[in-house]
């Protein structure tokens, strides 16, 4: 007697029925003429015959051999366009997940960037209401990310002191943590930029090492800091300080101190940053330490 096996992996879904019976009716043919046939549940693929089945027969059987794996050839292909047809509707749904997801995140930085531009323009009404909208003067906004200040948006008149600048202060250093911990500093004034004792001074008003201080490309004469608060919520939470700050002694005064506190487009940053904190650092970090 010829024994006819085929080993593969175990059939799926509405299939597995499809091919009990083309499997018993093959078996049912080769049995009338003595061959024996043992079949493993196999995962049908699209094939060929000597693909199908691992045996031999003689010439007497080769056309019950060939009926049979007619038949079992006909599943497999059935089965071979739907996994064909499951396959490439996953794809489409995993190209159409991931189209979605780049659009979301396509939308979320246009949000940032026209945020941070209407933040900009802000700061720019700010500098021109507090008359320090000039060549040698500028505002800075910082937000906290966790290990310090970073710099948020920069506005000048002057493009070179809009560029240039530390991205990044340290939580212990600068004229940004006095504001935070106290809402607004005093306006330092005629900060000696000339003298060779500049780095000392703010080494020792600022804590900021003189090595940095003498990489500074604007070295400022005159500036003052101011903490901006959550106006959306009861406890005021600390979200970012606004530096003003100018080249000439006299440029950011108390003056300037006394308008600010008082300024409604000052107010309407705060909101305008409030109602729009997911686009900021995070600053729950700071709010633990208890700035």
């Amino acid at each position: 007697m010829t024994v006819i096996e085929r080993v593969s992996p175990r059939p799926v879904g509405k299939f597995k029925g499809f091919w009990h019976a083309a499997t018993t009716t093959t078996s049912h043919f080769l049995s009338r003429e003595g061959i024996k046939t043992t079949w493993h549940e196999p995962l049908i693929l699209t094939g060929t015959v000597a693909s199908l089945y691992v045996g031999v027969v003689n010439e007497d059987h080769l056309g019950y051999f060939i009926g049979g794996a007619a038949a079992l050839l006909i599943v497999g292909n059935v089965r071979g366009l739907y996994t064909k047809s499951h396959t490439i509707g996953v794809e489409g749904d995993r190209d159409l997940l991931r189209d979605q997801l780049n659009g979301v995140e396509e939308r979320e930085a246009s949000r940032r960037e026209q945020f941070a531009g209407a933040v900009a323009e802000t700061l720019q009404n700010l500098a021109t209401e507090l008359q320090v909208w000039n060549s040698h003067s500028r505002l800075t906004l910082y937000t906290f990310n966790g290990s310090g200040f970073q710099l948020f948006r920069r506005k000048s008149d002057n493009p070179m002191l809009e560029a240039i600048g530390r991205g990044f202060y340290p939580l212990d250093q600068g004229i940004l943590r006095m504001a935070w911990e106290r809402g607004v500093t005093a306006a330092f004034t005629a900060i000696p930029t000339n003298d060779p004792d500049y780095g000392k001074k703010l080494q020792k008003d600022f804590n900021i090492p003189i090595g940095t201080s003498k990489g500074f490309g604007m070295r400022s004469a005159s500036i003052l800091a101011a903490r901006l608060s959550d106006t959306t919520s009861a406890s005021n939470d600390h979200i970012g300080v606004l530096v003003i700050e100018s080249t000439a002694p006299r440029g950011v005064t108390s003056t300037v101190r006394t308008n600010l506190m008082s300024s409604k487009v000052w107010h309407a940053l705060q909101v305008q940053v409030s109602t729009s904190r997911e686009y900021l650092p995070d600053i729950l970090d700071a709010q633990k330490r208890g700035f």
